[in-house]
């Protein structure tokens, strides 16, 4: 009986392996749009496990623009519209960076469709806006990337300016108030509407629009030499402008957008320890849309606003990552679990050097250990109840999974 117990488990292991790539799924739910005021092209800031979105435009085609700040708070999903002191400019397509709990909303275009440099910092502690002196030029710009290096410096890259798109990057210091222009090398792509993410003090730009054609282009910025390089020559699969970029657990979830015909429907995720793409397969609607912004909260990403061709969205869409969506590490082939089926502990074999982490899931994707891989790389599963479960190693290609049993 315990060699026919063992075979059915075997049996499992081998199920489950062949279709966990298959049927495993992120999964986008609604969420709350009550207290929201439908717009495109907002700037958004996560602060303290809440959601602030400011600005935006409220018309498609058209200028129209609003002043409002809106927190979203994904923990009792509600809204709620603080009570503002001091004075905001009225914009769409500006950024929103956040040193401590400031926010600081630069650039973007009025209600009269002018390109603005200004530079406004919103306070969620006193919930107040001021206007800094600022030493420094800056060149009026609007939906143009953003980012926050070294704790204290705002990189400001790209955008459509009054007459043209922009390729000059610059700096804005928060603790002297003072732009800079540091000189750069490599190549940017003139762009507005792209997406961006601050990942190890480097800047990622995806996608954009140069007036009459989409990109799919990734292009980043290294503060430490100034340059601007691709740091991997597939640069994915759909081109889009409009969409939002999102850091989550080592990977960019790029949602949303329009390719110049359609809306996008993917969502890619670019994973920056490997430099590789990948398609994550999820289930439920996502309603299709350009101008979003996105942030994440407790590994979930809400994707909130934006506009289909007709009109402005009162959207506000969670996705849901689940654990067993990976990146496969296909060249490492030859790894082994051993024993399998197992009592105490287990040891991978034929590990690459890359492999230093190792991470144990369950059957259904929840995490149940996470282990910094020594010399034999020997794990102990004395604690696991007994069951199937997976076990995943990030290496520089992908992600090794190995299914064992739990004795």
């Amino acid at each position: 009986m315990k060699i026919l117990g063992t075979s059915i488990l075997y049996a499992v292991v081998l199920f489950i392996g062949l279709t966990v790539a298959t049927f495993a799924q992120s999964t986008w739910s609604t969420k709350s749009v009550d207290g929201f005021t439908p717009r495109t092209y907002p700037c958004a800031a996560v602060v303290d496990g809440k959601i602030y979105v400011i600005g935006g435009y409220v018309t498609v085609g058209v200028p129209g623009t609003v002043d409002a700040v809106e927190v979203y708070n994904p923990a009792n999903d509600t809204w709620q519209t603080p009570t503002t002191t001091g004075t905001y400019t009225p914009r769409g397509g500006a950024s929103a960076s956040v040193v401590g709990s400031k926010i600081y909303v630069i650039g973007g275009q009025d209600n009269s469709g002018t390109a603005v440099n200004t530079v406004e910092v919103f306070d969620t502690k006193t919930n107040t806006w001021s206007k800094p002196t600022v030493a420094g030029a800056f060149t009026a710009r609007h939906r143009h990337v953003a980012g926050v290096i070294f704790d204290k410096l705002i990189v400001v890259a790209g955008g459509q300016g009054a007459s043209s798109y922009d390729v000059s990057l610059q700096v804005f210091d928060t603790e002297t108030n003072s732009w800079s222009t540091p000189q750069v090398t490599g190549t940017f792509t003139l762009r507005r509407a792209a997406s961006s993410v601050v990942v190890n003090n480097k800047l990622y730009v995806f996608g954009g629009f140069n007036g009459s054609k989409a990109f799919n282009t990734l292009e980043m910025f290294d503060p430490e030499n100034n340059t601007w390089s691709n740091p991997t020559t597939d640069n994915g699969n759909a081109k889009r402008y409009g969409g939002s970029a999102t850091l989550l657990n080592n990977n960019i979830y790029l949602i949303g957008g329009f390719d110049f015909q359609f809306m996008v429907t993917d969502v890619e995720v670019y994973n920056t320890k490997t430099n590789e793409w990948d398609m994550e397969n999820t289930t439920n609607d996502f309603t299709f849309r350009s101008g979003v912004v996105a942030a994440a909260v407790d590994n979930t990403i809400y994707v909130i606003g934006g506009a289909t061709l007709q009109s402005v969205s009162a959207t506000n869409e969670a996705l849901k990552p689940i654990a067993t969506s990976v990146h496969f590490d296909t060249q490492n082939t030859t790894v082994e679990v051993m024993p399998n089926p197992a009592t105490e502990a287990i040891q991978c074999v034929g590990l690459p050097e890359t492999a230093t982490r190792a991470t144990i899931t369950n059957a259904i994707g929840m995490e149940v250990g996470n282990y910094a891989l020594s010399a034999n790389a020997i794990i102990p599963v004395t604690d696991l109840a007994s069951g199937v479960y997976y076990i995943q190693i990030p290496t520089s290609h992908g992600t090794i999974v190995r299914t064992f049993i739990k004795q």
